[in-house]
């Protein structure tokens, strides 16, 4: 005999059983709104079987998440189970933004302008920001650059490409890799090297020329802490990798403005930077055993994009930022500004300076530089960057003549990467 209503409150805690239910008994117009609740429902009694298609809408159950994964059989609600727009944001017990602990994943923000760069020395150089590029190995090199991707399909429009110079033999101690640097303030919420700690989810979309296992790492900022994982990849064809990093509840890790934790890709390290994948290591460890090394092939490449770093077991869609978001993301590393000044010298010597306020608050005291040297000067003798704050730097000028009118121009670069 059919069900016409069932609310909670008539279903004893634990009553329905998995023995109870026929298969395919349960249809969404057997169910009164709001009826199932996760005190009404057995551990492991709801399974796929038990559900018609399309039962599941967002009347049948209870805000808040009321259904708990206990009561449901593993792989119980599959895609045609829930009718459409039924998953609201109040079912969902999980943040939908500010999910990913990485900036620039998807390889767009190029402050520095930077083309196609050769790695060859331990000086991390930025094929585009927040991401790193190195090399140790003496004349062995890589080049690496920010490409479009924008035909392929991939919903973003950049990656960054790494191509292998030469057919190397890679020494014991090389360390070539792309990385991004974490700052502490961003993973305090994974309660690293604690009895809290909780698991993360790595995922990126990523191809190469060369097939077979590829590999990588995360450390701590000390690196003597190193999980390596590995994925698999066809050659020339686009992957999407999900990658589950238990808890760690050993170590020390930086919880402020230093390195949090780096998220290491191998291009082709040694031997002795390489370790046991799949399990945290007391090491510094780069890559995997017996993984693939991009350098011992010429001309190979690897290409990657849509990096993600979240809390949790699963990985969740790619968090799409706005361009504006994810360029002040980036700014907090690394900013240009231009500097104008005009004035008029009455002195046979006079001084200007102008105070720059930066965009963003910075991470620490940036490094400055000139990135282009002053225009339109008349008789400049000197010029200085100088006295940087986290929110602002000085530009200092000496000229040495009087009664012009001075216009002064540059473009100015700070830094304050980890």
């Amino acid at each position: 005999m059919a069900l016409t209503q069932v609310s909670t409150g008539g279903v004893k805690d634990d009553a329905i059983t998995k023995a109870k239910i026929p298969a395919n008994q349960i249809e969404a117009s057997e169910l009164a709104d709001n009826a199932v609740d996760t005190n009404a429902i057995a551990n492991g009694a709801v399974s796929n079987a038990k559900i018609v298609d399309g039962a599941i809408n967002n009347a049948k159950i209870v805000s808040d998440a009321a259904i708990a994964g206990s009561k449901l059989a593993d792989n119980t609600i599959t895609t045609a189970k829930v009718a459409d727009n039924a998953i609201t944001k109040a079912k969902i017990n999980a943040p939908l933004n500010s999910r990913n602990m990485l900036i620039n994943g998807a390889m767009q923000i190029n402050q520095r302008s930077n083309g196609s760069l050769t790695i060859n020395s331990s000086t991390g150089q930025f094929p585009c920001d927040r991401w790193t590029a190195r090399g140790e190995g003496g004349s062995k090199a890589y080049t690496i650059q920010q490409i479009s991707i924008a035909s392929s399909g991939q919903g973003v429009r950049h990656a960054i490409k790494v191509t292998s110079s030469q057919a190397a033999s890679v020494g014991n101690f090389d360390v070539f890799n792309v990385r991004q640097m974490i700052e502490g303030y961003n993973v305090q919420r994974i309660n690293l090297g604690e009895s809290g700690c909780k698991s993360m989810t790595l995922s990126f979309t990523v191809r190469s020329s060369v097939a077979g296992t590829h590999s990588g790492a995360i450390q701590n900022s000390a690196q003597n802490r190193s999980y390596p994982f590995t994925y698999t990849l066809s050659a020339n064809t686009w992957t999407d990798i999900s990658i589950t990093i238990p808890p760690i509840t050993s170590g020390s890790f930086n919880e402020t403005n230093g390195v949090g934790l780096r998220i290491v890709f191998d291009m082709g390290c040694g031997n002795e930077f390489r370790g046991t994948a799949g399990q945290w290591n007391s090491a510094q460890d780069e890559g995997a055993t017996g993984s693939v090394r991009i350098l011992e092939t010429n001309g190979a490449t690897w290409e990657v994009t849509k990096v993600q770093l979240e809390v949790g077991s699963v990985a969740t869609d790619f968090e799409y930022r706005s361009f504006g978001e994810e360029l002040s993301l980036c700014q907090r590393y690394y900013e240009e500004n231009n500097c104008t000044w005009a004035g008029f010298t009455a002195a046979a010597q006079g001084n200007g300076s102008l105070q720059v306020n930066y965009k963003v608050t910075k991470r620490a005291t940036s490094t400055l530089t000139t990135k282009t040297a002053a225009s339109s000067v008349q008789n400049l003798t000197s010029q200085n960057l100088q006295d940087a704050t986290l929110d602002r730097f000085i530009v200092d000028t000496r000229i040495n003549s009087s009664g012009y009118g001075r216009f002064y121009d540059l473009l100015a670069a700070s830094d304050a990467e980890l």
